[in-house]
C-alpha cells in the first residue's frame, strides 16, 4: 500500500510539472510573438525588410510581417488580420491601409502618416507611435494600452471605445476626434473623455 501511495504521489507531481511546462511555453509565446488570423498560403516575409513594391499586387490578408522593416510608403493595401508585431514602419505614409484587427504589439511607427487608416479592433499595445500623424484614421476599439502617443496628432479620427491603460498621451493633440468614450475633442484635447478605454 506505501508503494502505491509513493508511485501515485511521484504521478501527480510528474503531472503537475508537465502542467506548468506547457502552460509556461504558452505563456511566453503569446508575449513573444505577433498573432495573426488563420489563412492558408498566407504571405510571410517576418524579419525582412519590404518596400511597396514587395506588397504589390500581392494577397496580404493575414500577412506575417513580424519583426520586418517596411521601408517606405504603402498605399491601398489589405492587411486585415496581418502580424507586424515588432514590425519597423518609421517615418512610413501609410494611406488607405485596412489594418482590422492587425497585431501591431511594439512596432514602431514613430514620425509616420496615416491617413485614411483602418486599425479597428488592433493591437497597438507597447507601440511606439511617437510623433505620428493620424489624419482619419479610426482606432474604435484599438488596445492601445502602454503605447505612447506623445507628440503624436489625431485629426478627424476615431477612438472609441479604443483602450490606452498605461499609454503615454503626454503632448498628444486631439483635433475634432472621437475620444474613448464616444465624445468629440475640445480645446485639441481628449483630457476627462479617455476614462472608458483605459481599462
Amino acid at each position: 500500500m506505501p508503494a502505491r501511495r509513493k508511485v501515485g504521489g511521484l504521478s501527480l507531481i510528474a503531472l503537475a510539472l508537465m502542467v506548468a511546462v506547457l502552460t509556461c511555453r504558452g505563456s511566453t509565446g503569446d508575449t513573444a510573438h505577433g498573432h495573426r488570423c488563420d489563412r492558408p498560403g498566407a504571405l510571410d516575409l517576418h524579419g525582412r525588410t519590404v518596400t511597396a513594391l514587395d506588397l504589390a499586387d500581392r494577397p496580404l490578408r493575414c500577412a506575417n510581417l513580424e519583426g520586418a522593416v517596411l521601408d517606405g510608403p504603402l498605399g491601398s493595401a489589405d492587411l486585415r488580420g496581418a502580424n507586424l508585431f515588432r514590425a519597423t514602419l518609421r517615418d512610413s505614409a501609410l494611406t488607405e491601409v485596412d489594418l482590422r484587427g492587425a497585431d501591431l504589439g511594439s512596432a514602431v511607427l514613430r514620425g509616420g502618416t496615416l491617413t485614411d487608416v483602418g486599425l479597428e479592433r488592433a493591437r497597438l499595445q507597447g507601440a511606439d507611435l511617437r510623433a505620428v500623424v493620424f489624419l482619419r484614421t479610426d482606432l474604435s476599439a484599438a488596445d492601445l494600452r502602454g503605447a505612447d502617443l506623445s507628440g503624436a496628432t489625431l485629426t478627424d479620427s476615431n477612438l472609441r471605445g479604443a483602450r490606452l491603460g498605461g499609454a503615454n498621451v503626454g503632448g498628444t493633440s486631439w483635433v475634432d476626434a472621437v475620444c474613448p468614450d464616444g465624445t468629440r475633442s475640445t480645446g485639441a484635447t481628449c483630457d476627462g473623455h479617455l476614462g472608458t478605454g483605459t481599462g
